[in-house]
């Protein structure tokens, strides 16, 4: 499905989704985290609390799960540990051109 709203396009596939926004010509594309979501949810756990365990705030979890941020390899790390996944679980990509 494609929805079209202003100056952003949503796209949802299978597994993911990617919000494509324009900008002067340019696109940018943010890739939502929505495995870190789930897990996060699987755990019963709210972004407070999943913050409050790995030291960020809970606006910096909302931006990771929203694609607005990329995090660096010790927090992606730490979120794995309290959520008992894996890095491929949740951060890496299954191919050159996919995001899960």
């Amino acid at each position: 499905m494609t929805y079209i709203s202003g100056c952003a396009i949503l796209l949802e596939t299978g597994r993911e989704h990617c919000l494509l926004k324009y900008r002067k010509g340019d696109v940018y594309l943010l890739v939502k985290n929505l495995k870190l979501k789930l897990a996060r949810m699987e755990k019963d756990m709210s972004q407070t609390e999943l913050a409050r365990r790995v030291g960020v705030t809970r606006q910096t979890i909302g931006m990771v799960e929203s694609g607005d941020y990329n995090p660096t390899l010790n927090l992606c790390i730490q979120i794995c540990k309290e959520l008992g996944k894996t890095l491929n679980d949740l951060f890496w990509e299954d191919n050159d051109n996919e995001m899960v």
